[in-house]
């Protein structure tokens, strides 16, 4: 072996002495190799560069990996190993582990590492799911596990800590198989996820308080049923015991302030949580997901709550809360599925947007004056009710407020509100509607309101859009108040600009037949959306724009409605549009004014009623006829041929008769008692009033 070393030597000697005048660094360089130890895969590095005084070669090694073959149960990562080089064997201090170095290795029970001041690095994963490992020893000196150092090691049920560790990194320890486990006092850092996933972890207890937490420490532990909290504890960190579905009833220290965002988060069993007037704050998503719980006691300390707080807590029945919330970020108790009444506290200013959003057994809600903004969305789709009022001290909603609440029926709304944006979207039973006074945007309001019959726009409305109706398909009239700048509406309850030179929108309600006034010069985008009921269009010359929507049907594939015919001039607008839309045409006259025929019924008679064109006289719609209306009968009267005869109180004609009935007297005038009266024969009709009677007869007879 000395003899090859010595040969080498003078090899690199002669090369040396040759290439000097070209210069010694070219010769400069590193190389690498690979050396297994004890099943033990460790990276070799050689660094090598000319000096005046010769060749300084550096050496260093890193783990690696693990060979299948030869790998121990029990593995140990030594401070330093040997291998052979061109300078013979070397001492190689270990320097590093690298990125899952032992990712799986199963063969694994236990790992030693040795005292090892060289050791700098342990890369992520070293030794992730290793499943057997159950047995770990680490250096006096060690600082930290690393990030996912044990991640997945499900057998590891105990771990002893050298006092030095003080950092456990981002799933450290997480997915473990620990059944009970107590945080060190010298640990000052968790990371996130630093223990989460330990899916047999029953028990938590802490020495003391970490300086820092990171998010879901202990997330997604779902068999956790206790958590002894370390004394002095201010804040349930961020996630800390997420999606621990074994956690049934917790108890927050009287020291914490601040129960942080997703603290509890999906924690399914949690019927029982006591919050102690130390809180101020319950952060975003803090109970959120918590389904089996249905009470929860809010204390006059806390001031806030954030985002979600009891989001999708769909058991919760009864809040109890006092005057000291200020604010209810947005979905506070959205998807609280079993809420059925609430009351807002009088020191609440505001709702955030979807604060009551998905809660669909809610029926009533209390909101007090002190409500000044409402957010957008606060009760969509909450389809239990039915109806509703906002006090008038609300100044502000967002938009979409009762969107999807389908059984809702009537609203009352504040004066100072502006916008109606997507307001009652799909509220399907929606009959009546009191808009307030200061309204200024409608945009798709009232789309798909099918049960909205009528509706009324105030002065205030400037914007509208072509969807604030859409599938209003029972909507007959659209009135607009007469002071509004921007538009107007007809008796026939259709949308126009304020001169009514445009007809902006038909109610999808309207009846068989339409005339558009001569005024009107265009007829918008979707003017007729939807209102198959109409068949009959009247069109007048002057109209010179029709949207190529203006007809169209509400559903998709969106095209002109079928059935429709317009009665216009050739060679108008109108005509060339229903050319190219395949609408059947009218075109000798386009009956622009029309009379109403009108005959009442008789007694005896029918009546019947129609609209004719007053120009060429056609008749614009069928005839409706109307049945006779009967004799009313009146009372006995005195005819003059001295018959009682009982005449129709409308026409006259006599009905009945009979002879006239004379009271009798009894010698001295007066008229004899009932109990004593006698039938007196009826006087006899002379000829002349017999012959009257009968020819009265005979026209009687025909005249039916």
């Amino acid at each position: 072996m000395k003899k090859k070393i010595v040969k080498l030597l003078s090899a690199v000697l002669l090369c040396f002495a040759l290439i000097i005048p070209f210069g010694l660094t070219s010769l400069a360089g590193s190389s690498t190799w690979d050396v297994t130890v004890d099943g033990v895969v460790y990276y070799i590095l050689m660094n090598a560069k000319y000096t005046d005084t010769g060749i300084d070669v550096t050496v260093s090694a890193r783990v690696k990996g693990y060979d299948k073959e030869t790998v121990p149960e029990d593995v140990v990562i030594h401070p330093m190993v040997q291998s052979d080089s061109v300078y013979g064997i070397l001492d190689c201090p270990v320097v590093g582990i690298f990125q899952k170095a032992f990712n799986g290795c199963d063969e694994m029970k236990t790992l030693t590492i040795e005292d090892n001041p060289n050791l700098k690095f342990i890369d992520e994963f070293a030794f992730c799911y290793c499943k057997n490992l159950t047995d770990i020893k680490l250096p006096d000196d060690f600082k930290e596990i690393s990030y996912g150092m044990f991640h997945g090691c499900s057998s590891l049920t105990t771990f002893n800590f050298p006092k030095s560790v003080e950092k456990i990194a981002t799933n450290g320890l997480s997915g473990c198989g620990f059944e009970s486990f107590t945080v060190p006092s010298q640990i000052k850092v968790l990371d996130k996820y630093a223990f989460a996933n330990n899916q047999k972890l029953k028990e938590l207890s802490f020495e003391s308080i970490p300086e820092s937490f990171g998010e879901e420490v202990f997330g997604n532990c779902k068999l956790l049923e206790k958590i002894n909290f370390p004394d002095g504890i201010k804040e349930i960190y961020n996630g800390m015991f997420a999606d621990c579905k074994g956690l049934k009833s917790i108890e927050i220290p009287n020291t914490v302030e601040t129960i942080s965002k997703n603290a509890f988060n999906g924690c399914t069993s949690l019927t029982d949580v006591k919050i102690p007037t130390s809180v101020k704050i319950i952060g975003e998503g803090a109970f959120s997901k918590c389904t089996s719980l249905a009470e929860i006691n809010i204390p006059n300390s806390v001031t806030e709550l954030e985002l979600g707080a009891f989001e999708g807590c769909s058991a919760l029945k009864n809040v109890k809360m006092a005057n000291s919330i200020k604010t209810f970020g947005n979905a506070v108790f959205s998807d609280c599925t079993s809420l059925v009444s609430f009351t807002i506290p009088n020191s609440v200013t505001t709702l955030g947007s979807a604060v009551f959003s998905g809660c669909t057994s809610l029926k009533s809600v209390d909101i007090p004056p002190s409500v000044k903004t409402m957010g957008d969305g606060v009760f969509m789709k909450c389809t239990a009710l039915t109806k509703f009022e906002i006090p008038d001290t609300v100044t502000k909603m967002g938009y979409a407020m009762f969107s999807g609440c389908t059984y809702l029926e009537s609203v009352k709304l504040p004066d100072a509100a502006i916008s109606y944006y997507f307001m009652f979207y799909n509220c399907k039973m929606l009959k009546k509607v009191d808009i307030g006074a200061s309204v200024e945007d409608i945009r798709s309001a009232f789309n798909g309101c099918t049960g909205l019959r009528e509706l009324y726009l105030p002065a205030s409305v400037k914007n509208l859009g072509s969807s604030f109706i859409a599938g209003c398909t029972k909507l007959s009239q659209i009135t607009v108040d007469e002071n509004n700048p921007y538009y107007s509406s007809d008796e026939n309850g259709i949308l126009y600009n304020k001169n009514k030179t445009k007809l902006i929108k038909s109610p999808q309600g309207i009846g068989y037949a339409v005339s558009i006034p001569r005024s009107v010069t265009e007829i918008g985008e979707k003017a007729f959306e939807g209102c198959t009921d109409m068949k009959m269009v009247r069109i007048p010359k002057n109209v010179t724009t029709i949207h190529y929507s203006a007809f169209y049907t509400v559903t998709k594939p969106y095209k002109t409605m079928e059935g429709i015919t317009f009665i216009c001039r050739e060679g108008s607008a109108a005509y060339e549009f229903a050319q190219k839309n395949s609408i059947a045409t009218i075109t000798k006259c386009d009956h622009y004014e029309i009379e109403h025929i009108y005959f009442a019924p008789t007694c005896t008679k029918k009546g019947y009623r129609c609209d004719i064109c007053k120009e060429c006289r056609e008749r614009f719609t069928e005839s409706e006829y109307l049945p006779a209306t009967g004799h009313t009968a009146g009372e006995w009267e005195l005819s003059e041929d001295g018959r009682e005869v009982k005449k129709c109180n409308d026409c006259g004609e006599i009905l009945e008769t009979r002879e006239a009935q004379k009271p009798e007297t009894n010698g001295s005038g007066h008229g004899i008692s009932e109990d004593n009266v006698a039938e007196t024969p009826a006087p006899q009709m002379s000829f002349f009033a017999r012959l009257t009677s009968f020819f009265l007869r005979i026209f009687k007879l025909f005249s039916k």
